[in-house]
């Protein structure tokens, strides 16, 4: 990160399905909340793979972590999500919830209660010592992805809403926030929430982090309110999403979203983030194969003005970074090949052309239906081909590294 001037390291610590930092007066949320019995192995495969996990930061870890990273003039921003995501708070401590919970399911969990103040005092609580643990001015609450079906049921959500005359549940979601909001600031902290915290209604000193891409006026309609703005759209800044999907040239362009905003709203504009979600990586290879090279293309786009933006500039650019992390032993995805498609057709004669950003790679091609090692023929130059074809092409750098495999079919 600090090789490329990234500077905040958003530390996302609590989920339904686990708690990842001691909290000396709860030690039931490591104790208990730091295990689960096995791990999906898939999105939406509902398979386990019945290996029992644990594991979490101790207050000291944090203080390292925190130490480590401002010598490298990088700020961590905790994050304990609340009011949702809190299945584990309020699986294991009594009236936090609207009603009694059970262990942790592997979905999207019942909230605390804001009717309860003995709800708003443990969150008070847990976050006196996040606060303590981390010096960053910006802390960030969380609040996205609510499941209110118990709040539709509670009696003393009930009185809640009517003592402060709230109409919606939305409207409680936003009273929750508010008050966290208020002790944050009696505490030096500013927050920082998911978009869902523009959800019935949020203070112009709060931060909206933009998440959900399919939100399109979520920037607007913050920055109308005053409010400033941190960009990580799903679609284009989530780094743990496929490559296929989501390509370092796709996060570069996203800046032209700022073209639409004048001077001043453009200062509202914190910067960007590229969110790195671990429940499906399950190692620290794979997680840097899934950063890199994205990561560099959110530090360009991060820094960069839009008007300078320049594609071919930047490929350039991040090829030559990539004999820096084979040096560093970091694992990252190659760049594509290109010059052509999946399926192409033609008549007559036609030329199998291919092009690799990479200046440093050999590429290597088969025609007869095996994937290409780094025994088989060298493609050097453009292949004339009269009949239908079909190629395998993959690249290999200096080390050894190798990209995907990329095949060409090619009827006549």
């Amino acid at each position: 990160m600090a090789l490329h001037n990234i500077n905040y390291f958003h530390w996302h610590l609590t989920e339904d399905q686990g708690w990842r930092i001691e909290i000396k007066k709860y030690p039931k949320l490591t104790e208990v909340g730091s295990y689960r019995k096995e791990t999906i192995t898939a999105p939406g495969s509902g398979k386990f793979d019945g290996t029992p996990v644990s594991g979490y930061y101790t207050q000291e870890d944090a203080k390292e972590i925190v130490a480590y990273a401002a010598e490298r003039f990088i700020t961590v921003i905790p994050e304990i999500d609340m009011p949702g995501h809190m299945q584990t708070a309020v699986s294991l401590y009594a009236n936090v919830s609207c009603f009694p919970q059970k262990e942790a399911p592997m979905n999207i969990s019942s909230p605390v209660c804001p009717g309860k103040e003995s709800a708003l005092e443990f969150c008070k609580n847990v976050y006196d010592e996040i606060f303590r643990l981390f010096p960053s001015e910006y802390v960030h609450l969380g609040a996205d992805e609510v499941s209110k079906k118990n709040w539709e049921k509670c009696s003393d959500r009930q009185k809640r809403m009517k003592v402060n005359n709230l109409k919606t549940e939305e409207e409680l979601q936003s009273w929750f926030i508010h008050q966290m909001e208020q002790y944050f600031n009696e505490n030096g902290k500013r927050l920082i929430g998911w978009d869902e915290i523009l959800q019935g209604g949020v203070s112009p000193t709060a931060t909206v982090m933009w998440w959900q891409s399919y939100e399109k006026e979520v920037v607007k309609k913050s920055i109308a309110q005053g409010n400033s703005v941190i960009l990580c759209p799903n679609y284009d800044f989530y780094l743990d999403y496929s490559e296929i999907g989501q390509s370092t040239r796709l996060i570069c362009e996203s800046v032209s979203l700022l073209d639409s905003l004048n001077e001043s709203q453009s200062k509202q504009i914190l910067g960007v983030q590229g969110n790195i979600w671990g429940e499906f990586i399950p190692s620290r290879e794979r997680m840097h194969y899934m950063a890199f090279p994205r990561l560099l293309a959110i530090a360009e786009t991060g820094w960069s003005q839009a008007a300078n933006y320049n594609w071919k500039s930047f490929q350039r650019r991040m090829t030559g970074q990539f004999n820096r992390l084979d040096a560093l032993g970091i694992d990252y995805c190659m760049a594509d090949l290109e010059g052509f498609c999946n399926t192409n057709t033609f008549i007559g004669e036609t030329k199998v052309n291919v092009i690799s950003p990479d200046p440093d790679v050999v590429i290597h091609y088969t025609d007869d239906g095996t994937e290409p090692t780094e025994k088989s023929a060298v493609y050097t130059t453009p292949i004339s081909i009269r009949d239908s074809a079909s190629f395998a092409f993959r690249a290999y750098r200096p080390n050894g590294k190798s990209s995907k495999v990329f095949h060409a079919s090619y009827k006549k």
